[in-house]
């Protein structure tokens, strides 16, 4: 189960008649509650090996929140060509992770009816929240257990997208 409530404000301010900002937040309650059980692989088919094998890998109940914050400047340099210049931040609370993402973008329009675009940005984003409470259980030497969340302190994801667009209008 995973229920979010979300809010979110923008705010856009024009400086001059080529340059405008526009900034913005967002902000997601989460509730979460999950259990994933798993049994060991065996190559017998007992059937009730399930109820007395199964271990939980995944467990987790709570709340959480997570927090985005952006700006995005738009300055159009000549007729033809505007750049924007941004940033995204991302913060997730469950492990205190953040990122500040760069994102940029220039458009040209050569002609009447063509735009010509490029754009390059880092975007992150935070794993399916099952995945931070991964459970491993280890046999050690001595003979006790040790039970550990690996990915509860993983970082975002991260992926570096860069965009070429030509357009043309009929």
């Amino acid at each position: 189960r995973d229920i979010r409530v979300t809010g979110s404000l923008s705010y856009l301010r024009k400086f001059t008649p080529k340059t405008r900002l526009k900034t913005g937040l967002s902000f997601s309650l989460i509730d979460f509650t999950f259990l994933k059980q798993t049994l060991p692989r065996s190559p017998g088919g007992d059937l009730t090996q399930f109820e007395r094998d199964r271990a939980i890998s995944v467990q987790g109940e709570g709340q959480t929140q997570t927090m985005q914050l952006y700006a995005q400047v738009s300055h159009q340099l000549t007729e033809k060509l505007t750049v924007n210049a941004g940033a995204n931040f991302l913060f997730l609370n469950l492990n205190n992770t953040w990122q500040i993402d760069p994102r940029i973008s220039l458009r040209y329009v050569p002609g009447q009816r063509q735009t010509l675009s490029f754009a390059y940005g880092i975007h992150s984003q935070m794993l399916p929240l099952a995945q931070y409470f991964f459970t491993q259980t280890d046999s050690l030497p001595d003979g006790s257990v040790q039970t550990t969340m690996p990915n509860f302190n993983l970082d975002m994801i991260r992926s570096h997208h860069l965009i070429g667009a030509y357009n043309y209008l009929f």
